[in-house]
C-alpha cells in the first residue's frame, strides 16, 4: 500500500474519530441527545469515504485496518447501545461492511472484549444513579479483573503494530536494495529479525457480572 494513503486514514482515526468519540461519551454521560450532526457521525463519514473495499486500503488487510479496528469497534458498540447506531444508515455502508468482515478474522476474535463486559463498563460510565441529586457510579463486582483483561489485549495490539511496522521497514529496505538505490554499505543480512508470532495472551477468566 501507499504510505501516504495509510497516514491519511490514520489522521482521520486519530485526529477526528478519537476526539469525537470522547465528546460522544461526554455528551451521553450528560444526558444529551445525540443528533445526526454530532462530531462522531461527521468523523465516521470521512472514514467511510476512505475505505476501499474489502479493506481500508484495498484488497489486502493491512496495518491501517489493525490501527483503526479497535477504535471503530468500540465506537460502533457505544453507538448501537446508547445512541442511534450505524447499521441502518446507508451513509456508513462501507464502514459497517468493513467492520462486519473484520469480525470474522481470527485476530479479532482473539482480542475482542466480550460485549457483556463492555456493557457493564459503559453502563457504569454513562448511566449513573442519582443520590441527593448527585451522580453515583455503581461499579460491578470484578471490574478490576475486567479492565485488566482489556489492558492486556490493548498491550498485545500495540506490540503487534510495532512488529508490523518493523516488517514494513524491512520490506522498504529490501525494495531499495533490489532497485539499486540502497547505499553500498547497506548489509541486509545483519538486519535484526522480528519475531513473527502474533498470538495474544490468553484472557483471564472473567467473574460473572453482578446485578446492578
Amino acid at each position: 500500500f501507499v504510505q501516504e494513503d495509510y497516514m491519511a486514514c490514520m489522521d482521520i482515526v486519530d485526529g477526528e474519530v478519537v476526539p469525537a468519540f470522547s465528546k460522544l461519551l461526554e455528551d451521553l454521560r450528560s444526558g444529551v441527545t445525540i443528533p445526526e450532526s454530532h462530531h462522531i457521525y461527521k468523523a465516521l463519514k470521512r472514514l467511510n469515504q476512505e475505505i476501499r473495499s474489502p479493506w481500508i486500503l484495498g484488497d489486502t488487510f493491512s496495518i491501517a485496518d489493525i490501527h483503526a479496528l479497535p477504535v471503530i469497534a468500540r465506537v460502533h458498540f457505544v453507538l448501537q447501545e446508547y445512541a442511534e447506531g450505524l447499521d441502518e444508515w446507508e451513509e456508513f455502508a462501507n464502514l459497517t461492511d468493513w467492520l462486519y468482515r473484520s469480525r470474522f478474522r481470527e485476530s479479532f476474535e482473539a482480542t475482542r472484549v466480550d460485549e457483556d463486559v463492555l456493557r457493564a463498563i459503559y453502563d457504569d460510565l454513562l448511566l449513573p444513579i442519582e443520590v441527593d441529586n448527585t451522580p453515583q457510579y455503581h461499579y460491578t463486582e470484578g471490574m478490576e479483573a475486567q479492565l485488566d483483561q482489556i489492558l492486556k489485549q490493548l498491550e498485545w495490539q500495540s506490540e503487534s503494530i510495532q512488529i508490523l511496522n518493523a516488517r514494513l521497514n524491512d520490506l522498504e529496505k529490501m525494495a531499495l536494495f533490489s532497485s539499486g538505490d540502497a547505499p553500498e554499505t547497506q548489509d541486509l543480512s545483519t538486519s535484526p529479525t522480528v519475531d513473527s508470532g502474533l498470538s495474544p495472551p490468553p484472557p483471564p477468566p472473567l467473574p460473572a457480572r453482578s446485578s446492578i
